[in-house]
């Protein structure tokens, strides 16, 4: 509840709506207040319970108590508390709980915990009278490593829609048959990273699972067997997975062919973690068709790859989703420590993406690995005209593009000019270049939605003219930073580069006062009584300056 309003307040509002032709309230109207509202703040009350102690805690009071704990020391820790029992409960016990839990929605186990249970306690919750234990249960994040398998069997109910589970022991995977066979309206799965070392027992156990599970439409799992993704080829609303591939070659078997034809025909979005790039061709071969694929996801583990690999994945993936369909398509490698070799500095070109460009509906596009690019104006002007709905592009890397062909401003321009939906933007620049403005009919390109832009190793000589050009495409655009990721020591322009660019940033960020302040003097009407004083609420300069720009006589450098 907002503090502001004090609950007379509150309810002498509800009283003007239930009476609004009675002056004053009545004790009739106080009485249908809590009628009418009594049910929907219970259901927002019990929504959702984070922790198991928590929710035993809705068994009557004198059913349970907090124990302390005490550190080392024998000084009381009250961050830590063990719930335990006070005696044997009841059915008048379970009949209290039962009807406050039938509002439970959403169940969420975290990390850290600081109300633990008593292992009694935990045994006793699973001699429930009444199974499952919330029949209303939608939701169940289990975010702790550790999981209490036959508590949380008592957890799975018909009404069970996702299903989250950080780690899942061997001796629990009998609990995915059923889930399976327990919850018909399950739709969101995620087993992330749970059975590395029993792979074989749990694809068994899926694969066991599988044919109960006609409405599931996520999955999110670690590596998978090419027998696991078959079976998965069964489920018609699947439409987001994320898996390991296979490390082993796909078996060759005329069924398996007949399928690689195209056999996750409702797939939406497609998540794969490979070890390297060449790891997905297989995969990506044996799946097929995928005419309804609208997100592509690749995090590479590891940094032995090169750059006509990443050129194979865009072609590949552009064989096997529908031009029209794909919305976006974000290669990722996570390490960047990864030191360039021979072979591998080869810079990535229009040529690698050049089959990313049949793609006309893109609206995201992030490449980001170790390799550099290589892009020149012309470049960005045949992708921005190919992909006019682009929002979000980030095309830099862990270590920048060297002194590979560089976008200049006028790039820039004309990228913003043919993607005016585009709100996020990483990219290198060649700002020395001093350009003019793309030449247009109507008015030079505004994009109104940038508001930072990030520019990793893009070289600059002169922060005043880039800012001014800046300003003027991108009226919004407030920062700019430099090496947001990577900070590399065998880069003698990196200091240079960075500390030009945070002039960039200043100086937009005085410009945008000064037009701040021209808007003032040309709609200031004087609002004060003599017409002199002036109120700048959205206004303030005092926090503004530039000690680079100035001198000790606050001469401008270099005019």
């Amino acid at each position: 509840m907002d503090h502001s309003i004090l609950i007379p307040e509150l309810l002498h509002i509800i009283f003007g709506y239930l009476s609004p032709a009675s002056d004053s309230p009545t004790l009739a109207s106080l009485a249908r207040t809590c009628r009418l509202f009594n049910d929907a703040a219970m259901d927002v009350l019990y929504t959702e319970v984070v922790g198991a102690a928590r929710l035993l805690m809705l068994l009557p009071m004198d059913a349970w108590e907090l124990q302390l704990l005490y550190d080392e020391e024998e000084e009381l820790d009250v961050s830590k508390a063990y719930l335990t029992l006070t005696r044997t409960l009841t059915m008048d016990d379970w009949r209290v709980f039962e009807r406050k839990t039938q509002r439970i929605k959403k169940f969420t186990q975290p990390e850290s915990c600081p109300i633990g249970i008593d292992v009694g306690v935990s045994e006793a919750a699973c001699l429930s009278p009444h199974a499952p234990l919330l029949p209303n249960l939608q939701v169940i994040n289990w975010d702790r490593e550790h999981l209490d398998g036959l508590f949380f069997r008592h957890l799975i109910g018909p009404s069970l829609v996702t299903v989250k589970l950080l780690d899942i022991p061997q001796r629990f995977f009998p609990l995915i048959p059923i889930l399976g066979r327990s919850c018909p309206s399950l739709r969101h799965l995620s087993v992330v990273d749970a059975y590395t070392d029993a792979l074989p027992d749990f694809i068994s156990a899926l694969g066991s699972s599988l044919p109960h599970m006609a409405a599931l439409e996520t999955l999110l799992c670690g590596e998978l067997t090419y027998q696991a993704l078959t079976a998965l080829a069964s489920l018609p609303n699947l439409k987001r997975l994320c898996f390991s591939p296979p490390l082993d070659p796909p078996p060759m078997s005329s069924a398996l062919a007949e399928l690689s034809h195209g056999w996750f025909p409702a797939l939406q979005e497609l998540s794969l973690a490979v070890q390297t790039l060449s790891d997905y061709q297989s995969v990506l071969r044996w799946l097929g068709h995928m005419p309804r694929l609208r997100t592509f996801r690749t995090k590479v583990k590891s940094s032995e790859y090169a750059t006509r690999d990443v050129g194979e994945l865009v072609k590949s993936l552009s064989l096997r989703a529908h031009q029209d369909e794909l919305r976006e398509v974000l290669i990722f490698n996570p390490h960047e420590d990864t030191e360039l070799e021979e072979g591998v500095a080869i810079p990535l070109t229009i040529s690698s993406l050049r089959p990313l460009l049949r793609f006309s509906n893109l609206e995201r596009v992030v490449i980001y690995t170790s390799i550099p690019f290589s892009l020149t104006d012309s470049d960005i002007e045949t992708m921005s005209l190919s992909w006019p709905k682009l929002r979000f592009l980030s095309i830099v890397g862990w270590n920048g593009w060297y002194d590979n062909a560089k976008i200049s401003l006028w790039g820039l321009a004309i990228l913003l000019r043919n993607c005016p939906y585009l709100d996020t933007l990483d990219i290198v620049l060649d700002a020395t270049i001093y350009c003019q403005m793309p030449l247009s009919d109507t008015e030079p390109p505004r994009n109104t939605r940038i508001a930072h832009l990030t520019v990793d190793d893009s070289p600059i000589d002169d922060p005043v003219y880039v800012a001014s050009y800046l300003a003027n495409i991108l009226p919004r655009l407030r920062s700019v930073s430099a090496w947001r990721l990577c900070d590399p020591d065998d880069r003698d322009d990196f200091d240079d580069y960075a500390a030009n660019w945070e002039d960039v940033s200043k100086t937009l960020q005085g410009l945008a006062l000064k037009h701040a302040y021209e808007n003032y003097w040309k709609n200031s009407k004087g609002s004060s009584k003599d017409g002199r004083q002036i109120e700048l609420d959205d206004i303030d300069t005092r926090e503004f300056s530039t000690p680079r720009f100035w001198d000790d006589y606050m001469t401008c450098e270099g005019l």
